[in-house]
């Protein structure tokens, strides 16, 4: 039995080269070729020192992934297209780095993490619409006891369908003044 050599790590010129070719094959190209595929590319096109290719997998997993945020080869906005494309999750730390990084961007994220959008606090902030509101129609307070008073009356032979009628709060008892204001049809709706 052999036990597996010690891996070779990628330098930091190489590095940075690997993220700049997987953003541009992966996120810019979108591509439809996997990331193993992606890596296999470049592991056959840009290494200089011969490493395999689970070596190159290993190190982009396990060392490059959870430093994105620190790569200088890619803009800050590169990152945040990176980090969201893959599905990354971002740490406490990555948030905060990226976010002085961006100008003060608002990222938002789903509960585990993972990057949906970001916001430039130096965008123009669009004031919200006003969204027109139906007229409600509304009766005064007074009147809404009366209401459920004559429910409270009618109870033991009331059913969905009687409330519903015009009929059931034409017979409501209540003041002359009330029953110019509030009309059957307004207590129906």
């Amino acid at each position: 039995m052999t036990f597996p050599q010690d891996r070779q790590s990628l330098d930091e010129g190489e590095e940075d080269e690997l993220w700049k070719f997987v953003y541009d094959r992966k996120i810019a190209g979108k591509t439809s070729e996997t990331l193993h595929q992606v890596l296999k590319e470049f592991k056959s096109t840009r290494m200089a020192r011969q490493r395999t290719l689970t070596d190159v997998e290993f190190h982009f997993h396990k060392e490059m992934v959870p430093n994105l945020y620190k790569t200088r080869y890619l803009t800050p906005f590169q990152i945040l297209e990176t980090y969201r494309h893959f599905e990354i999750p971002l740490t406490r730390r990555a948030r905060q780095v990226l976010q002085v990084l961006t100008g003060g961007n608002i990222l938002r994220c789903t509960s585990q993490g993972l990057l949906i959008s970001w916001n430039s606090r130096n965008e123009v902030d669009v004031p919200p619409r006003i969204r027109e509101q139906p007229a409600r129609i509304t009766v005064p307070g007074h009147v809404e006891v009366l209401m459920w008073k004559h429910i409270r009356k009618h109870a033991d032979r009331l059913e969905a369908q009687t409330l519903h009628t015009e009929y059931f709060w034409e017979s409501m008892e209540m003041e002359e003044e009330d029953r110019e204001r509030v009309t059957p049809e307004m207590m129906v709706d």
